[in-house]
Order: C-alpha cells, then sequence, then structure tokens
C-alpha cells in the first residue's frame, strides 16, 4: 500500500467515524430533549396535585368560618375554592392521560371529594337552621376523615409521579453515560488514527528537512507576523495593545525580559512588560536621548547590546536571577513618525532571524499603536493595513512560486525528490482536513456538555421552587387564616353585645378590631392567592369610595390614642 492509499484509508475511517459520532450525538440530543420534556410534565402534575389538595383546604376553611360566624361573605372563598378544584381536576386529568393507574386514583379523588363537598354543604345547611346542630356535624370528625382520605388519594398520586421522575432522570443519566464512553471510545479510535497518519508523515518529512529548512525560516517570520496581527486586531486601548506585543514577542522570540514604550506627549511612557522588576533605579517615564532607549528613539534605529555588564538589569526567576546576554532597542515607526521603542533581553545570541521578525513587525506594531491613539485616523489606518495584509498574501504566492520553481529545478536533478515534496503537499493539506475535523468534534462536545449543565440546573431550580411555593402556600393558608377568623368571630359576637354587658364604647372598640381584621384578612387572601399573580389574571374592582366611611373609621381607631397622648386628633373632609 502505497503513501498515498494509508493516508486515504486513514481519512476515511476518520469522516466514517465522526458520521457515526454525529448520528449517535443527534439521536441522543433527542432522547434527552424528551426525556426533559417529561420530566417538566412530572413537575406539572406534581404542582396541580398540590393546588387541588390547596383548594379543598381553602373550600374546607370557608365553609367553617361561615358555620362559626354565620356570615355569608366566608362562603365566597368557598364557592371560588369549589371552581378552583374543579379546574385543577381537569388539568391533572388531561395530563395524565397516558397513565391508566393515575386515571383510576384521580376518579377515586374526585368521588372523595364530592364526598367532602356534600359534607361541607350539609354542614352550611345545618348553620342556616340551626347553629347547634351544624357545630355538631364540626365536632363528629367525618369532615376531617374525609379530608385525611383526601390527602391519602393525592399523596398517592404525588408518589407515582415522584416515581416516574425518578425513573425518568435515571434513564436520562444512563443514557448520558452511555454516550460518553462510546463517545470517548470513537474518540480514541480517531486519535489512534490521527498518530498513525502522523508517525506515517513525520517518517517522510525527515527526508525533506534540509531542502525546506529555507522556507520554515520564511514561515516562521510570517508566522510571528500572523500571530501578532491576530492578537492585536480589534479595538483595544493603546497600553491593552502595548501589553499583548510585548507578551507575544517575548514569548515567540523566547526571549526573558522586555519592556515596551509608547511615544507620547514628547516622551516615551512605560506602557507593557514582560518579567520585569521594578527597581529604584528604574524608570517609567524616558526623554529622547536619555540612555539607550533615549537614544535609539532620537536616531530612530534599533540598537544592539551584546556585552552586557553585571550591574544591568537581571532576569529575575523563583531560584536565582542572571544578566541577559543580549540586549536589542528597536524603535517602531509609522510614515517616519515614532510610535514607540521595544526592549527585550534574552539569555541566549540574537539570530539574524529574530532580527528580521522585529524589523518586519515593527511597522505593524506603530500602525496599530497608531490606530488605538487616534480614532479620527481610523479609515487611513485600515486602508494601510488591508495593503499590508494584500502584501503578506502576495509575498506568500510569490514565496509559494519560489518553492515551485525550486522543486522544479530539483526535480530535474533527481527525480524521486520532486515525488517526495508531492507527496509531502498531499500530506500536509491532508493533516490540516483532520485537524479541522478534530477542532469540530471538541466544539461540539463543549456545547453539548454545557447544555446538560445548564438543564440539570433548570431542573434542580424548578424542584426547589416548586417545593417551597407547595409548603408556603401549605402552611401559611392555616396559619394565617384561622386564628384571624377567630379573632373576627369573637370581635362580631363583642360587638353584637347580646348580654348588653359591655359599654357603648366598648361596643365601639369591639367594632373597630372587627373591620380591622376582615381589612387584614383581605390583604392575606389577595397575598397567598399566589397562582392569580402568576397567571397574570389579578382583576380590579373599581367601586365608589365613602369618604365618611372612611373618616369615621380613622376617628373610631385613632382617637383613644390621641386623647391618651393627649393631642387634638381631627378630621376636616371638603365637600368640594
Amino acid at each position: 500500500m502505497t503513501l498515498s492509499q494509508k493516508i486515504l484509508s486513514g481519512f476515511v475511517a476518520c469522516t466514517i467515524i465522526l458520521v457515526l459520532v454525529a448520528i449517535f450525538s443527534f439521536r441522543n440530543s433527542e432522547k434527552f430533549l424528551e426525556t426533559n420534556q417529561w420530566v417538566n410534565h412530572t413537575y406539572e402534575v406534581l404542582s396541580e396535585f398540590d393546588q387541588v389538595l390547596s383548594a379543598t383546604t381553602d373550600a374546607e376553611t370557608g365553609a367553617r368560618g361561615f358555620v362559626i360566624t354565620g356570615n355569608d361573605m366566608f362562603l365566597d372563598p368557598y364557592n371560588k375554592a369549589k371552581s378552583d378544584i374543579n379546574e385543577h381536576i381537569n388539568r391533572v386529568k388531561a395530563l395524565t392521560i397516558d397513565n391508566p393507574v393515575q386515571q383510576k386514583n384521580i376518579d377515586l379523588l374526585v368521588k372523595q371529594i364530592e364526598l367532602r363537598d356534600a359534607n361541607l354543604q350539609e354542614m352550611i345547611r345545618l348553620r342556616k337552621k340551626d347553629f347547634e346542630k351544624s357545630k355538631e356535624s364540626v365536632s363528629s370528625g367525618v369532615g376531617k376523615q374525609l379530608q385525611d382520605e383526601i390527602r391519602k388519594i393525592v399523596a398517592t398520586c404525588k408518589e407515582i409521579e415522584s416515581n416516574l421522575l425518578s425513573d425518568r432522570k435515571k434513564s436520562s443519566e444512563e443514557d448520558a453515560k452511555n454516550f460518553n464512553s462510546i463517545f470517548i471510545i470513537l474518540l480514541l479510535f480517531i486519535a489512534a488514527v490521527l498518530v498513525s497518519v502522523y508517525l506515517l508523515i513525520t517518517a517522510n518529512l525527515k527526508a525533506l528537512k534540509k531542502a525546506e529548512q529555507e522556507s520554515a525560516d520564511k514561515n516562521w517570520i510570517l508566522s510571528g507576523s500572523f500571530e501578532l496581527n491576530e492578537k492585536i486586531r480589534g479595538e483595544k486601548q493603546a497600553r491593552e495593545l502595548a501589553q499583548i506585543i510585548i507578551d507575544q514577542i517575548c514569548n515567540y522570540l523566547k526571549a526573558q525580559i522586555g519592556v515596551i514604550y509608547l511615544f507620547e506627549s514628547g516622551q516615551l511612557n512605560l506602557a507593557g512588560s514582560y518579567a520585569y522588576h521594578y527597581r529604584k533605579n528604574n524608570t517609567s517615564v524616558i526623554q529622547l536621548g536619555e540612555g539607550l532607549v533615549g537614544q535609539a528613539a532620537l536616531e530612530k534605529k534599533a540598537i544592539i547590546f551584546t556585552e552586557v555588564p553585571d550591574d544591568y538589569i537581571k532576569i529575575n526567576s523563583g531560584i536565582g536571577n542572571i544578566v541577559p546576554k543580549n540586549v536589542i532597542i528597536t524603535p517602531f515607526l509609522h510614515d517616519g513618525v515614532l510610535k514607540g521603542v521595544i526592549e527585550i533581553g534574552t539569555a541566549r545570541q540574537l539570530s539574524d532571524l529574530d532580527m528580521q521578525l522585529l524589523q518586519m513587525i515593527g511597522e505593524n506594531i506603530a500602525i496599530v499603536i497608531s490606530a488605538s491613539q487616534s480614532q479620527e485616523k481610523m479609515k487611513e489606518l485600515l486602508e494601510e493595513t488591508q495593503r499590508q495584509a494584500e502584501e503578506l498574501q502576495t509575498q506568500q504566492e510569490e514565496l509559494r512560486q519560489s518553492n515551485e520553481e525550486l522543486q522544479e529545478k530539483t526535480s530535474l536533478l533527481e527525480e524521486s525528490e520532486s515525488e517526495l515534496k508531492a507527496q509531502q503537499e498531499e500530506l500536509q493539506q491532508t493533516n490540516e482536513e483532520l485537524e479541522e475535523k478534530a477542532n469540530l468534534l471538541e466544539e461540539q462536545k463543549e456545547k453539548l456538555e454545557n447544555a446538560k449543565l445548564g438543564i440539570e440546573t433548570k431542573a434542580r431550580e424548578l424542584e426547589v421552587t416548586s417545593k417551597y411555593k407547595s409548603e408556603f402556600l401549605a402552611n401559611m393558608s392555616h396559619e394565617l387564616r384561622t386564628p384571624l377568623n377567630s379573632i373576627l368571630i369573637l370581635s362580631q359576637l363583642l360587638s353584637e353585645n347580646k348580654n348588653k354587658s359591655l359599654a357603648d364604647k366598648e361596643v365601639q372598640f369591639s367594632k373597630n378590631i372587627y373591620n380591622s381584621g376582615a381589612d387584614l384578612l383581605n390583604l392575606i387572601n389577595e397575598i397567598l392567592d399566589l397562582s392569580k399573580v402568576e397567571s397574570g389574571k389579578m382583576e380590579l374592582d373599581i367601586a365608589n369610595v365613602e369618604f365618611e366611611d372612611i373618616t369615621s373609621n380613622l376617628m373610631s381607631i385613632f382617637s383613644e390614642q390621641a386623647k391618651n397622648k393627649p393631642i387634638d386628633f381631627s378630621i376636616n373632609l371638603n365637600n368640594a
């Protein structure tokens, strides 16, 4: 099997695996979405059961309030709760239409609710005729037994839904684990194929290494220039650009220390550094002609310092300090105008290749810095950058043509070497395509993991929110309304003063207590009725307000307090 056939085989194998991974990922995503929909469906069913139980509790509270007080206003929440019960029952039946067991449980729940409603209606009927008989009906405990049975059925239904929820979550987790395992296996196989192809390519590249050294050097310079251009592309602040530039140059040249100065307001200001340790004799501001940096800026040409004294700036590390062997100071100019100076130090000798790179990127750096400092020249600088990009492409094209001419001349001298060069170009193209496929696969994996984490987070948040809401409605409905209803009943009985044992003022105080308690009860009912707030169905009742009633109520509440202060308290109502 020839080299090209081996590479083609590896490429075909990777392509097939990538297609399989894509198909498997698509199917697994569909299944995951379906499972998530069922999980949300289960949460909705659980919420509806909670609403049914809450509504039955509200109906019981309203009916008991009427039995105790005989006030028809307590029948309003009772009638409202009956309507809510029917609505939530119909909704939960529709949601569980695919579950015969739940349908049977819901039918039992409906029958039990009907029995409980009949019991409440009987209590109301007896209260309208005879208060004592209605009290006996309440004390019999039949209503409590019916309500407990309702809670038991609802608990059974919720337990079934909770089990379904647990099963669906387990299924989703198992699918995710299986997908990860298969995905890793396929990735390892692809990696093995890529490594094999890489080793094969490396073996053939060794024979061409000497002939391509010159081309590699030029590509190294172009690559350094291109990488720097990529990092400084876009709108950035001048000092941010300066830091990026010095970091990239030091990393690319393997320099151990470096600083960059920007020419601003007639002086050089330190704008960025790499492994730079500030000392007392260092300065962040340099004038033109001051020191080597200032002299290089003044002459607008590079200065290379090879015999560095021991007391010069040192390269610091965690285990010691060394003096750099070479220091190069090069200004960067744009259209002959000084924009700044770069100074780097290395522990090795700088090569001609390093100097060529610094010379090539100098003008690009000056253009970018100039663009950042002057937004008014943005259009002109952008055209210059595009022109330089075209020149870079032209140089690359000329380099490619030179390589082709070199290959043609070499093929005349040695036919076998020409064949190896042609194979090298084919191998390089194939390797680039494989790298692109691998990067695409890694991005798809990362997106899938992020989506999975997001869904799990939302599910946990929804579960906690539903739990807190259910506990709040269940507890606060009894804890607030029941004692408040008792206060209303007692204050109403006192205000009636059937035994004539209270003074007129005490009767008035009782009426004040009753009116304030009734207002508080209405406010609590509105606060606890969260379902209307969530569904956006809050209604406004617009009615005429009698100002005389308001002033009378305020006088009754605050007049006694004003007398105890003592304070003269009065309310004047403008008839206009």
